[in-house]
């Protein structure tokens, strides 16, 4: 494991000052030379009798060289000690941007695990709304969110961001720390339970008209090998969330004591 992966750096004009036309030119053609292993998802009204001398002329007319490649862990890693780290830069508003992370390994294909995490995500949005934003303030509004991938590890990450004026930001991390201890210690209230298992099953109903999801779960079923989980199982499994489940969950992937922490503030 190893920090600051040269793969994960920030895009900033010193890294654009190193991008070469010629190398990105030569990389894009290297990676469109084959299509063998390539799987193509097309979602929507379709009608076949149109599509497909489409696919036709232009699918089935690419390069097949059959070189059948694999994806590569280039290990990286989150940081295995807690990170704080401060910035200043020159800002036309004066502001802090808070950054929060944990980074924890999971069983990918335990579903339940992955939907409990996503509750715990929910219900901290509802916290930092009544807590950071109502009652303090502090800021607009907190974004929280739960990855989960599968490749090139299996792992579960959690992100916390919000700006906030310079002053408040202590009193405000402090507050989202102490809202990720307080459900990982007691639980979520019913109440924010609730409100997360109802978003969840009104989403899920409104998701399966959208073609977006269902180019998505197509895409899983080939990537991951994994069935679209059905509208039955789905709803059994959120309304089976519960204070106890969610506060197990909290407490195995997220490590309070490992998160990277970076505020960006001011210059003087």
């Amino acid at each position: 494991s190893k920090d600051h992966n040269p793969r994960i750096q920030p895009v900033n004009i010193e890294f654009l000052k190193n991008v070469k036309y010629e190398t990105v030119k030569r990389v894009i053609t290297e990676r469109f030379a084959d299509a063998g292993d390539f799987t193509f998802v097309f979602v929507g009204s379709i009608d076949e009798a149109t599509f497909k001398p489409l696919v036709e002329t232009y699918i089935a007319s690419l390069p097949n060289k059959e070189s059948n490649e694999k994806f590569i862990d280039n290990g990286v890693r989150a940081p295995k000690k807690q990170v704080d780290k401060e910035i200043a830069k020159k800002l036309e508003i004066p502001k802090n941007t808070i950054g929060i992370t944990y980074s924890k390994k999971i069983d990918y294909d335990n579903y339940a695990a992955r939907m409990n995490m996503e509750a715990f995500s929910h219900i901290l949005t509802l916290r930092y709304t009544e807590e950071i934003r109502e009652k303090e303030g502090g800021s607009y509004g907190v974004y929280v969110k739960t990855s989960v991938k599968k490749y090139p590890w299996e792992n579960c990450s959690l992100l916390i961001q919000f700006d906030c004026a310079p002053e408040k930001s202590d009193k405000l991390k402090s507050i989202a720390y102490r809202e990720i201890a307080k459900i990982i210690e007691e639980g979520p209230s019913e109440t924010d339970l609730d409100k997360a298992k109802k978003y969840f099953l009104k989403s899920r109903e409104e998701q399966l008209k959208e073609n977006s999801f269902w180019l998505n779960k197509i895409e899983m079923t080939y990537s991951h090998g994994k069935k679209t989980v059905k509208l039955e199982d789905y709803n059994e499994i959120i309304n089976n969330l519960s204070i106890k489940s969610v506060k197990k969950a909290a407490k195995k992937y997220i490590d309070m004591d490992r998160h990277v922490e970076v505020v960006m503030t001011p210059a003087e």
